[in-house]
């Protein structure tokens, strides 16, 4: 696809719609461009050339988004206030991107309550902190295969993960 960008009021009158699949394009997700579709379900936005994940640019306001596809992206941080408001995420994808380091403080927010699945592979992971998955007290399926060679794991990483029933790293 061809889609590099958007403005800002391009998907105003979506306020109904439940999926939006912008995968596969070169889009770099502007401030508020999305902020109007309020009854969000899932979207996909993998394969993109999105750098980072800020609370300005993104979905603050779809409180029900269930599944976020960020996957094969450029993304090598996230704000912790870019879940505030998504209390109903449930999948979020975050494989292939650019992560180096997993601070605690990426994860570590009640928002992330009810995620059930979140895939951290093909990230060039050197260093997880400890405690990082703590609050994510519903996750079921973790993924972090093929991640830098160099990783390094503090005794408390996992901590929080007791309800975990797929668990993939390689």
């Amino acid at each position: 696809n061809l889609l590099s960008s958007f403005e800002k009021d391009a998907f105003k009158y979506f306020n109904t719609l439940e999926v939006l699949d912008l995968s596969f394009n070169s889009i770099q997700v502007q401030n508020e461009t999305l902020s109007h579709l309020l009854k969000l379900k899932e979207i996909y936005l993998n394969d993109n050339e999105i750098s980072s994940l800020n609370l300005e640019c993104f979905l603050c306001q779809s409180i029900y988004l269930e599944l976020m596809d960020v996957s094969n992206n450029l993304i090598e941080t996230i704000q912790r206030s870019v879940f505030k408001n998504l209390a109903n995420l449930k999948k979020l994808y975050l494989n292939g991107n650019k992560f180096l380091i997993m601070s605690k403080e990426m994860f570590n927010t009640i928002f992330l309550s009810n995620l059930t699945r979140l895939d951290l592979s093909y990230n060039p992971i050197s260093e997880i902190d400890a405690y990082s998955f703590q609050m994510l007290e519903s996750l079921k399926s973790f993924e972090m295969k093929y991640i830098g060679s160099r990783l390094r794991l503090k005794s408390m990483t996992f901590y929080g993960l007791n309800r975990v029933k797929e668990f993939n790293v390689m």
